[in-house]
């Protein structure tokens, strides 16, 4: 995720305009919306510290990509052949397992 789609994410959750932003950090809309759609290339430091106060986030959300997950690995080869399919599973296939879970933790 890019920072223009950052700053539109927390925006929307927020619920607030592109103009509402616009005004609190001094820009216009079309800047804002430029910004979103990733049309305007390097936000200036100051900038990122006004959307971080306006946007109520800290400016590494803005700038920092998220790293990936861990594997796990482990020698039981059942457990990881759940662990390598279960991200790929359907909803259904997820809850079942999940209610599978849940049955055997009340027989400990």
């Amino acid at each position: 995720m890019n920072v223009g789609n950052r700053i539109r994410k927390r925006r929307k959750e927020l619920q607030i305009t592109q103009i509402d932003l616009a005004n609190k950090i001094g820009k216009s809309s079309q800047v804002i919306s430029n910004w979103e759609r990733g049309y305007t290339s390097g936000i200036t430091a100051l900038d990122l510290q006004k959307l971080s106060v306006a946007l109520d986030i800290p400016i590494s959300y803005l700038v920092e990509e998220p790293k990936p997950p861990e594997k796990i690995i482990t020698t039981d080869s059942q457990l990881q052949r759940i662990i390598d399919i279960y991200p790929k599973l359907n909803a259904q296939a997820k809850a079942s397992i999940d209610a599978l879970l849940a049955v055997s933790e009340n027989y400990k």
